[in-house]
């Protein structure tokens, strides 16, 4: 979590890194021998769950549509900072459990493996 100081305003950023399920999908936990990652993925997004974030960023620029943010914000820079969604922080977490959770559902019905 960071602050971001531009145009006399003040924001909150995170960049979460790990969100994604590559490294809590069955057969990476299998194969190393983490299997406690699970439980730990959870636990995460519940700690950062609430955070009143501004700006969110993800480890990957299609995590947050960061190119085409990007692009807005410079041809068509009287629309705003897109960038700045006090609300896209709540969605990319419920995002990453959904993910989570479907992933275990595909894992427990095989269908992780056609």
């Amino acid at each position: 979590t960071g602050r971001v100081h531009g145009s006399g305003d003040v924001s909150d950023e995170e960049l979460y890194g790990g969100i994604g399920t590559g490294t809590v999908c069955r057969d990476f936990v299998e194969e190393m021998g983490v299997w406690e990652y699970r439980e730990h993925f959870l636990d995460s997004l519940e700690k950062v769950r609430n955070l009143k974030i501004d700006i969110t960023l993800g480890n990957h620029t299609a995590q947050n549509d960061t190119e085409g943010k990007y692009r807005r914000m410079t041809e068509k820079p009287e629309e705003g900072n897109p960038f700045i969604d006090p609300g896209e922080w709540e969605r990319f977490v419920v995002k990453a459990e959904e993910t989570y959770r479907k992933m275990l559902e595909d894992e427990a019905t095989g269908t992780d493996r056609l």
